[in-house]
């Protein structure tokens, strides 16, 4: 049988907390994070998705996690998503908003119903 290793080779062997912390945040300084959150900002125009009580709308944009469950892996979009830096402290602030990933807020105009 092969270990979890051979089967995953590139995801990171984590054997402690600290140790995913002190490699989370030397990924947040790498290349490939940085390709990620540019890939998830160019995703919607450089816009804040969160449109949070204090939004910035399209200043001071950096890219969140919407699940840390494919951290070193992320799929701009669906892992990943743009907020303005305030919307970014709400989120964090408000861990409860984020109970899952269904309760993303929309803003007022994305899903109207069409005319008939």
């Amino acid at each position: 049988m092969k270990t979890q290793f051979e089967l995953f080779p590139n995801l990171p062997v984590v054997r402690n907390p600290r140790t995913y912390w002190i490699r989370y945040r030397a990924y947040l300084k790498s290349e490939k994070w940085k390709e990620i959150a540019e890939a998830t900002k160019a995703r919607v125009d450089y816009f804040c998705e969160y449109f949070g009580p204090t939004c910035e709308g399209w200043t001071n944009l950096e890219c969140h996690h919407r699940s840390y469950a494919n951290v070193f892996r992320e799929v701009p979009g669906i892992d990943t998503m743009c907020v303005c830096r305030s919307c970014h402290i709400y989120i964090h602030a408000h861990p409860i908003i984020w109970a899952d990933n269904d309760n993303i807020p929309q803003a007022a105009n994305d899903h109207e119903p069409q005319g008939n």
